[in-house]
């Protein structure tokens, strides 16, 4: 297989555990909304279908930079804490695309929340893919 068709693979089956993961994870958050009333089903889905998108997408631009790293060697020698802040500059740069494009309709609360939940979703992703990749 040539390598930069296992540099695809790479990058999409990177994506798919960032997006598997993080959906997991608000879906269990949404059933507990759900069970209590604060939320629909319908909203649920919702959220975790938009989580899910967002998370593939930093799961791709994540393993662009470890495709990056792996060929220059980086990748036996990266600590957790080096690739966790990869992690989150993936979050920060999916954060400036959203914000450049759609941004202007966001509250400065919204602009908050969003950087917020999208750097820590990069950041959480990054350290657990880390983690299963060394195993």
């Amino acid at each position: 297989m040539p390598r930069w068709l296992r540099v695809v693979r790479g990058l999409v089956g990177t994506g798919l555990t960032f997006a598997t993961g993080v959906g997991g994870v608000v879906s269990i958050i949404g059933l507990i909304a759900w069970l209590r009333g604060r939320a629909t089903g319908r909203d649920v889905l919702e959220t975790v279908g938009q989580f899910s998108v967002a998370s593939f997408l930093l799961g791709v631009g994540f393993g662009g930079v470890l495709a990056i790293g792996a060929r220059t060697g980086l990748f036996k020698k990266l600590s957790l804490r080096l690739g966790t802040g990869f992690g989150v500059g993936a979050g920060l740069l999916y954060w400036l695309c959203l914000a450049m494009t759609g941004g202007r309709s966001w509250s400065p609360q919204l602009a908050i929340w969003n950087l917020a939940l999208l750097v820590v979703i990069g950041g959480g992703s990054a350290a657990a893919t880390l983690l299963i990749a060394r195993r």
